[in-house]
């Protein structure tokens, strides 16, 4: 999962701030998603279900931090240097927007309106850039594991 850290390595600040900049940047990285993903499908049976998801999460937190580092206006970090929770999980949800974007186009294109989902995707980036006075939430909900 290297190769998907490595693509959100590729952003640019210049990139991030026009729905034009981003959408043409999420057309590479979805070109480069459909790649990889049709050499990953061969070997996705390699490995439990269980130990793909983990695999999977993590890569996605370094791409959190990966963002958190290359756009600190997400205040994804504390004074102290650690991760704010609810930023993540707001980053996290775009991450896993953008990824399930980069599936319908690259194995139904014909069937997925790839236009408004790239500028829907670009509006809530540009969203959680300038979402400076969003309030915190206090976590009430506890499920079972």
């Amino acid at each position: 999962m290297e190769w998907y850290v490595r693509q959100f390595r590729t952003i640019t600040s210049s990139e991030a701030r026009t729905t034009t900049d981003l959408i043409t940047w999420f057309r590479h990285f979805i070109e480069r998603y459909k790649e990889v993903n049709e050499l990953m499908a061969h070997f996705r049976f390699a490995i439990s279900i269980k130990e793909a998801y983990a695999q999977n999460q993590a890569a996605r937190r370094r791409v959190i931090e990966t963002l958190g580092h290359r756009f600190p206006e997400l205040r994804l970090f504390l004074a102290d240097g650690s991760l704010d929770v609810q930023r993540e999980v707001e980053v996290l949800l775009w991450v896993y927007q953008l990824e399930q974007v980069c599936l319908n186009v690259a194995f139904a294109p014909q069937t997925f309106p790839v236009g408004p989902a790239l500028f829907a995707l670009a509006r809530h980036f540009i969203d959680l850039l300038d979402s400076s006075n969003a309030e915190p939430v206090v976590d009430t909900i506890k499920i079972k594991s």
